[in-house]
């Protein structure tokens, strides 16, 4: 085989490797509790530096029943389960008047979504995560 012929075909399995997506992942990884330890920023809309002062050192809890927030004795009921997928955070500034960037978010980030008004958790690692509640983005580790 030429050195051509096998440079052309290194190339091309590393090419194949490097657009092999990593699995997303499982509804059941976003559960247990997860202390807040820092802001991310700000949304236009929402509760500002009050509510992220208040917010620091919190802790979520994520259940297959629910989530539930130290603060406000805020909580939601997950009827219809969790669903986790990739999304493309352009939707955000609609939604809550932040722009990916300004809350420290990439572009494209793995979302966990329930119904009836449970927060949206953005995955930014096994023991990292990112949440927006009323406008302050919020960064969480896991038990911590």
């Amino acid at each position: 085989m030429s050195g051509f012929r096998l440079a052309w075909l290194a190339a091309s399995w590393f090419a194949v490797a490097c657009h092999v997506e990593k699995p997303l992942p499982a509804v059941s990884d976003f559960f247990g509790t997860w202390k807040i330890v820092s802001i991310a920023g700000y949304g236009d809309m929402g509760g500002g530096q009050p509510v992220g002062k208040e917010l620091l050192g919190t802790k979520l809890t994520v259940t297959s029943q629910g989530m539930s927030l130290d603060v406000d004795k805020w909580s939601c009921v997950a009827d219809g389960g969790y669903r986790v997928q990739e999304v493309d955070m352009s939707y955000l500034l609609d939604d809550s008047g932040a722009r990916p960037e300004e809350v420290q978010l990439p572009a494209r980030v793995v979302r966990f979504a329930g119904d009836n008004n449970c927060l949206h958790i953005f995955w930014l690692g096994p023991n990292l995560i990112e949440f927006d509640y009323i406008g302050v983005f919020v960064r969480a580790e896991r038990g911590a």
